[in-house]
């Protein structure tokens, strides 16, 4: 919810503290990974069920728990402390990320995706783990031929820039793993909106890697989509044309309402099938605007004509927007 860890955000603590607070339910399930491995000494005859308990063996890749608790917090009391900390929030709205990931194993390079179930797995979790939207490619034949694999492995965003075309996302990471005799070394370089950051790590296995590069990412983007209220109140007026009808204006308004940058949503005025609309936020204009082009929803259009138009003369909006002929939101 905020991508920095407690240690980061000292103001975190008093809440982590205190999470039985925030508990809505909870329960228990089945392991499906656990696998102990009983002895057959265990099942002799003679033995006391203390004797036959210490014998239960559980190999060093299995999970020794055979029950898994699941925990379902309250999100919006969270969010309500959180708020009340002043914590800088990291909101739902967040970037896709197309990660293309070479290994070489000796003289082979191979490209990650799901011929590696296990450095998927670990990939995806990994990524899942720091609140990171992303996804592998498909690896098929179309993107074999459509990679650079030598300019993969040297980072060229050029390398993979046509392969990206089927896959729609908002940002680009690249990484090499070579697998050494010493452990696992990586560069990566990531590209987002114009931002670009580049790394590299070492690390004893596949695991530790992909955290230590999903965190680096994490961190640089909730330092530039983190929504922290504003010491004072921001104010905003927008048009939105395209409004045809009223289920269209209840569209509008919820969907502007669930940003975590609005506080709160009036109408204006309406003309024909423009909708002025009067929004307070808690952040800045740039990161309601930034949360907008990410939901991508409501397409920004340029300021109309000012002859002949009632919003373009007396009121004047200060951004535009289009809202799509056929949309379907809940």
């Amino acid at each position: 919810l905020t991508g920095a860890s407690v240690q980061d955000n000292p103001e975190l603590s008093p809440i982590i503290s205190q999470a039985q607070r925030y508990v809505l339910s909870f329960s228990y399930r089945a392991n499906p990974d656990f696998s102990p491995v009983l002895s057959d000494q265990a099942e002799g005859e003679g033995e006391t069920e203390v004797e036959k308990s210490l014998k239960l063996d559980f190999p060093a890749s299995a999970p020794e728990k055979q029950f898994l608790l699941t925990v379902n917090f309250a999100d919006q009391a969270i969010l309500k402390a959180l708020r009340a900390s002043n914590v800088a929030i990291w909101g739902s709205l967040r970037p896709s990320i197309l990660s293309w990931v070479v290994v070489q194993r000796g003289y082979e390079r191979q490209l990650l995706t799901s011929d590696l179930p296990q450095l998927e797995t670990s990939f995806m979790e990994s990524a899942s783990e720091y609140g990171l939207v992303s996804f592998l490619p498909v690896g098929d034949l179309s993107d074999q031929n459509a990679i650079d694999m030598a300019g993969l492995w040297g980072l060229f965003d050029s390398s993979v820039s046509e392969a990206g075309k089927r896959y729609p996302h908002d940002a680009v990471l690249q990484m090499r793993v070579f697998e050494a005799e010493e452990g696992l070394d990586a560069k990566y370089a990531f590209r987002e909106n114009g931002v670009e950051i580049e790394g590299r790590f070492r690390a004893a296995d596949y695991s530790a890697l992909f955290g230590l590069v999903n965190q680096e990412i994490a961190s640089n983007l909730s330092s530039r989509y983190a929504i922290k209220a504003s010491e004072q109140d921001q104010y905003l007026r927008i048009s939105v044309s395209n409004v045809q009808t009223f289920l269209d204006y209840v569209k509008v308004v919820e969907h502007l309402g669930s940003l975590s940058t609005v506080t709160n949503v009036q109408l204006g005025a309406l003309y024909g099938s423009d909708l002025l609309l009067d929004l307070e936020l808690r952040a800045s204009e740039d990161q309601f605007v930034q949360q907008l082009a990410l939901a991508g929803i409501l397409k920004e259009e340029s300021a109309p004509s000012s002859s002949g138009n009632v919003l373009a003369t007396s009121i004047q909006p200060q951004l535009y927007y289009q809202w799509p002929t056929s949309i379907g939101l809940k």
